[in-house]
């Protein structure tokens, strides 16, 4: 087995065969007390729908975070539906004070961002409800919490499978019904993706030296990912996420963040993991970022900057998000790496992170 760290999730082609391990449906019943439920082909389409149910008007606006995916302002640029940012601090708490400085009757949706799959504190989730009781719908986005076990506070949540899982997709839970039509099929991207993921598991299984071609169709995936917004989740996708062992992806993710943590404590930006937690990577705040994550890619171990933020957050005073996002590496904790590879992952990243 080829030692690789991180990157796109892969899987055995041979999964598709297997037997049904995982029910999203009683999944969805079991943990979620949300009355609709509704199944895209993945977290920005599953926000498209939520933001044309709310209809926001011309004078009307949505609350971001300042750190943010730079793929949802742009969603709201192309949908010419205006936004406000909200101050996240260096340590990924939302600035109450300066939140109360800035909203007011014209606010009709706020979203709310659960960092690498970790909610909010007690005071903030507090805050967030008292804006519903104003009138103000409330967008949850979980898409780095997968399927978390804790209490969603959102009138609308949406996740993303392909954060964790070599699965495209993704649910809204919802407290109002929402009017989802003309979904369609992306296939040219779902063959391109597939396609990667399978060839990377036979470069780690088999040794064989097929990064280029990975990389090919990868960032030719990525290209085909925004053509479209009402995507539909397909059958092979659907099908697919009924033969992984959630379970086991849960419980492999904490424990390699706690090892992380053991580690890598000082540096860690997140220093507790509460139970109900799942974890996406984890992150650390470094100032040779940019140097490390190069040296650790020659040797097969790929971390994630999570994010280069949107140009218009850079113009606008928001110093604690660019300084994160200028500083911050997100090692993986990958599920489908062995635990000999993962120890070996361990010693080398204890010697080059002081």
């Amino acid at each position: 087995m080829k030692f690789l760290i991180g990157g796109e999730s892969f899987y055995n082609p041979l999964t598709i065969l297997g037997r049904n391990i995982f029910n999203i449906n009683a999944y969805l019943d079991n943990n979620y007390e949300y009355r609709y439920n509704y199944f895209t082909g993945g977290g920005i389409y599953s926000l498209y729908y939520i933001l044309m149910h709310l209809d926001i008007i011309s004078e009307e606006y949505c609350l971001l975070p300042s750190y943010i995916n730079p793929s949802i302002p742009e969603l709201f640029d192309k949908l010419k539906i205006h936004y406000k940012y909200y101050r996240i601090n260096s340590n990924l708490k939302i600035d109450l004070d300066f939140l109360d400085k800035i909203i007011d009757k014209k606010c009709k949706a706020f979203l709310v961002i659960d960092y690498f799959g970790f909610h909010h504190d007690n005071e903030t989730n507090q805050y967030i409800n008292n804006i519903k009781i104003k009138g103000i719908s409330v967008i949850q986005d979980i898409v780095q919490a997968f399927l978390p076990k804790y209490s969603l506070i959102g009138d609308y949540c949406f996740n993303s499978f392909r954060k964790f899982i070599p699965v495209d997709g993704s649910v809204i839970l919802s407290r109002n019904k929402l009017n989802i039509q003309n979904k369609r099929k992306n296939l040219s991207y779902l063959i391109c993706r597939h396609s990667a993921r399978i060839i990377r598991f036979l470069e780690v299984e088999l040794n064989i030296n097929t990064s280029k071609l990975y990389l090919y169709l990868y960032n030719l995936s990525e290209t085909k990912y925004y053509n479209y917004y009402n995507i539909k989740f397909d059958i092979y996708n659907k099908t697919l996420l009924q033969k992984i062992n959630i379970d086991d992806i849960v419980n492999k993710r904490r424990s390699r963040y706690n090892q992380l943590l053991n580690i890598l404590y000082e540096k860690a930006l997140i220093k507790e993991m509460p139970a109900d937690v799942i974890p996406l990577g984890f992150p650390i705040i470094t100032d040779n970022r940019d140097k490390l994550k190069k040296t650790l890619a020659k040797m097969n171990i790929y971390c994630s900057v999570h994010w280069e933020l949107f140009s218009n957050i850079l113009q606008n005073n928001h110093s604690e998000s660019v300084l994160l996002s200028n500083n911050i590496l997100t090692f993986p904790i990958n599920d489908s790496v062995n635990d000999s590879n993962f120890l070996r992952y361990l010693e080398i990243i204890k010697s080059m992170v002081k």
